[in-house]
């Protein structure tokens, strides 16, 4: 196969079957995920759009998550990979390509108001291939699609929510989307910890993303406790701080996490 040029950008659909793969756990826990990438020329810098069938139980289809390719290709298998469950194909020694996620909140799904772009993607039509072409236009719709949910009518300040702790099947807890909207509009895009911005990294792609910690934990809340929340009890925190601060002692105490940081650096 033919080098390809050090300028030349190059989009993929990544398609995976929810009864083989957790899809949706891995966008949400992984720093970056293995693909395996067929016989197909994806490299790193590679733009990559997340596609999940519809599965055995008959839910939405569509695009879910937008990312980069980061590292690789190289020989490896994933057997470390908890998502996984087709077990003997994580096993094999395959050539994969590491892609880190940025999640759509509200996913593209086939039958919803971006249908007609969803279903004219390869993904949409083809059977059995895990890696397809995107083409550049495809690529930018999709981002504006994928932007459009961040632009939803949020509280004026001061903002509260009352969010429910409820436990049904999986301890499920339901938090109100709203609530992380505002505080994204509220704080920022930059880690109030480390000073990371997604947009210094990814460009376009990383553009108005951050992850909201609450510093008040639901999972501190009795069962179907109420309890009242403003700006003041959540942080903007990048992947990293964000999953560093639950390690701590204190999930709340972000100043904690501050001094340690700056201890590291000074």
């Amino acid at each position: 196969m033919a080098p390809r040029r050090a300028v030349e950008q190059r989009y993929w659909t990544l398609v995976a079957n929810p009864t083989k793969y957790r899809i949706t756990d891995a966008i949400m826990r992984l720093d970056r995920d293995w693909w395996t990438r067929d016989r197909s020329d994806i490299r790193i810098g590679d733009g990559i759009a997340i596609w999940k069938t519809r599965g055995a139980k008959g839910a939405g289809r569509g695009v879910i998550a937008l990312g980069r390719v980061v590292d690789g290709p190289v020989d490896r298998a994933d057997k470390d990979n908890p998502f996984h469950l087709d077990v003997q194909r994580a096993r094999e020694v395959l050539s994969r390509v590491a892609v880190s996620y940025v999640p759509i909140r509200r996913p593209l799904w086939d039958d919803g108001e971006h249908r007609q772009l969803i279903s004219s993607l390869r993904a949409w039509r083809a059977r059995g291939s895990t890696v397809l072409t995107l083409a550049p236009d495809e690529w930018h719709a999709l981002k504006v699609a994928a932007l459009e949910g961040e632009d939803i009518e949020h509280e004026e300040k001061p903002f509260a929510v009352i969010e429910r702790k409820r436990y049904r099947q999986h301890r499920r807890i339901e938090r109100n989307s709203t609530a992380a909207v505002a505080v994204k509009r509220s704080r920022g895009f930059r880690c109030e910890a480390c000073g990371f911005a997604f947009e210094d990294m990814y460009g376009d792609l990383g553009s108005q993303f951050i992850e909201v910690h609450h510093l008040r934990p639901l999972a501190s809340l009795d069962e179907d406790a109420e309890v009242e929340y403003r700006l003041d009890d959540f942080a903007a925190l990048c992947s990293n701080c964000h999953r560093m601060i639950h390690r701590r002692s204190d999930p709340a105490d972000l100043d904690g996490l501050v001094r340690d940081l700056r201890r590291r650096w000074d």
